[in-house]
Formats: structure tokens, C-alpha cells, sequence
């Protein structure tokens, strides 16, 4: 699991970032607009519905996630496995 890397990254850039979210085959962009150890809020189209496992896709980082809301704005995911020991 990448999830603790792609914290780091989140945490240095002090802005949203361009990632991609792989639902099944389909490979889309999204936006993260917030991440904690436990999941991201992100912004994107073709998102999965609730409860639909999910990989984020950061470089060549990945981190699996379930989709655990949806608005029709920003969605967020919590981490199969929360980031441990990141900082």
C-alpha cells in the first residue's frame, strides 16, 4: 500500500493534486482536495457509486479505498489500509 506515501506527497504540496481513480477497468482523473492516514476527499467524474472498492492512482503510487460518500461535488474514500507512520 502506497497510502502513507501519497500522504507525504499531499502533505509537502500544500495544494489540491492531479490524481486518477481506477473503478474496475475504467481509468478516470480526479482532484484531492483533502487526505488524512484514513482516506481522501476528492472532486472527479466517472466515480463509483458508495461502497464500490476503488484504487487512487498518484505516479506510480497506489492505494486501494472504498468510496464511502458521494455528493455531487466532492466524493470521499477511506484506505483498505489506513497510512501508518507517515509523516
Amino acid at each position: 500500500m502506497d497510502a502513507a506515501a501519497i500522504l507525504g506527497i499531499f502533505r509537502k504540496c500544500h495544494a489540491p493534486l492531479t490524481a486518477e481513480l481506477k473503478v474496475g477497468p475504467v481509468v478516470a482523473p480526479v482532484t484531492i482536495h483533502k487526505a488524512n492516514a484514513y482516506g481522501i476527499v476528492f472532486s472527479g467524474q466517472c466515480v463509483a457509486p458508495v461502497n464500490d472498492p476503488v484504487t487512487v492512482i498518484l505516479r506510480d503510487l497506489k492505494a486501494e479505498g472504498i468510496i464511502s460518500s458521494r455528493t455531487d461535488r466532492r466524493s470521499a474514500l477511506l484506505f483498505v489500509r489506513p497510512a501508518q507512520n507517515w509523516s
